[in-house]
Formats: structure tokens, sequence, C-alpha cells
């Protein structure tokens, strides 16, 4: 409504054009900006679930070298676990008869869509992603095998709460930035 009573029938031709470039100018640095947001909470994301699943391999790949004792196990879990600040949790656990069992993790209780994200990834023999749990959380799990047969899984518990700031950060930018940007060609 405010354009239709800035640019009346009587206008001149000048300040229509004016108006349809002021216009053209929004929707491009409003969709540009909206663009860049996306994309720049993607690959935050992207690179959290990154680091989620190196962390992952590097337990997988300890646990392929040796077999630690029980205490060597939850020391080396909490180890991994410290060296990246968003994740929550480190699981073990090993593939049996009746499905997958918890074998050593830094949670004194682990998620419910721990085993079935292990059982998961032991029939795909590849890394899965969850979706976004509650929380919010993401798992992520790779398969254990030795001489090419699966025998558990290492499942790491990410928090999204990062990405989520982000998320919100960028999409509160979009309408200060697109407020802004109308206001400066307006002056």
């Amino acid at each position: 409504m405010a354009l239709a009573t800035a640019v009346s029938p009587g206008s001149t031709l000048r300040a229509r054009l004016f108006w349809l470039a002021a216009l053209a100018a929004a929707v491009f640095v409003g969709g540009a900006t909206f663009l860049q947001n996306r994309i720049t909470w993607r690959a935050f994301e992207r690179e959290a679930l990154d680091a989620a699943g190196a962390t992952a391999l590097g337990v997988a790949a300890e646990l392929l070298e040796r077999e630690p004792t029980p205490a060597e196990l939850d020391s080396m879990l909490e180890q991994f676990r410290q060296a990246v600040p968003t994740l929550r949790a480190v699981t073990v656990v090993r593939a049996t008869a009746d499905g997958t069992t918890v074998d050593s993790s830094t949670e004194a209780r682990p998620r419910a869509e721990v085993g079935p994200l292990a059982g998961e990834a032991i029939a795909r023999r590849e890394l899965v992603v969850s979706p976004e749990l509650q929380g919010p959380e993401r798992l992520v799990a790779v398969p254990l095998e030795r001489e090419g047969r699966p025998f558990g899984a290492v499942v790491v518990s990410l928090s999204m709460e990062a990405v989520q700031r982000v998320r919100r950060d960028s999409g509160d930018l979009f309408p200060n930035r697109f407020w802004m940007m109308s206001q400066k060609i307006l002056d």
C-alpha cells in the first residue's frame, strides 16, 4: 500500500523508475542476505557434524588398534569427549544376537536412540547421522569392523545449541538488514 500511495498515477516516469529501482535493490539485498545467512548456518552445522564424525572415527581407530580394559576405555572416551567442546557423550556399542548393548559411555544413561542408530551404522557399514533430537542434539555413529566383520559401533552425541543460535541469530539479522537497507534507500 505504501508503494501504491507513494507512486500515484500522475507521478513522473523518473519517480516511477526510482521506486522500481529502490524495490529491486531491496529485494536483491534481502535475498542475498537470506542466502548468505542460510549458507553460513548450514556450513556451521556441517562443521559440527564433521567434528563429531571425526571423533567417532578416532575412537573406532583406537579400539581397532588395541583392546583397552574397561577403565582404560572409560578414560579414553572421556578424553575424546573433552577434545571437542560441543560433544555431550561418546558411547561404544557392541553388536549382540538380540541387537546392540552399550559397552561403555561417558553418560550414565545413554539416550534411547543410541542403540537403534548404532544398529543402523552396523547394518549399513557406514557413518550414520540422526535427525535433530530434542535438546537440541544429534547423534553420529560409525561402525566398528574387524577383519571385514562388524562387531559394534561408536556413537557420539553432539549438542546443536550453537548451530541453533547461529540459525536464530542469522534469521534475526535478515529483517534488521532489510529494514536498515530500505531506510538508506528512502533517505
